[in-house]
């Protein structure tokens, strides 16, 4: 939820500090998949709604509220700073809010397990639990067609 302040009015915000944490994305997929999950088979169709819903998860994950002040650059004028602050809630949290089964909570922590790691890497970012460099030349290549111009 979104909590906001007066800023401005028609001022300029001159910096933007962001403070506070965000909750990692595999947490907020996992809750996402199984409050949502479509059928025995576990399956999800990403389309415009399901897009929507988990925007709904994360921002039910979060709060968030904005502050506004004025601050002295140290050099004899003032600048105009909006301050962004995310707090997240704990998956315990969540899981009550949603109503989750005792099943549900186990599909959680399953889809959770440090086990599944490197799909989470792979789904989320794209690399497949292969070293770093090794991950960025396969999409270099898949990408551009050459990595130091060789083919």
């Amino acid at each position: 939820m979104v909590h906001g302040h007066h800023g401005f009015g028609n001022s300029t915000i001159d910096l933007i500090k962001y403070e506070g944490k965000r909750t990692q994305w595999k947490y907020v997929v996992a809750l996402f998949a199984v409050k949502y999950s479509a059928d025995d088979k576990g399956i999800l169709t990403i389309d415009e709604s399901s897009v929507k819903k988990l925007s709904k998860v994360y921002f039910d994950m979060h709060d968030i509220s904005v502050s506004f002040s004025e601050e002295d650059s140290g050099h004899g004028s003032m600048f105009n700073v909006m301050t962004v602050n995310t707090t997240s809630k704990p998956m315990s949290e969540m899981m009550d809010m949603y109503h989750f089964s005792k099943s549900q909570r186990s599909q959680v922590r399953e889809i959770l397990d440090s086990r599944s790691d490197d799909r989470w890497t792979e789904l989320l970012y794209g690399f497949d639990g292969m070293n770093t460099s090794t991950a960025f030349v396969k999409v270099a290549k898949e990408q551009v067609g050459t990595v130091g111009g060789q083919i």
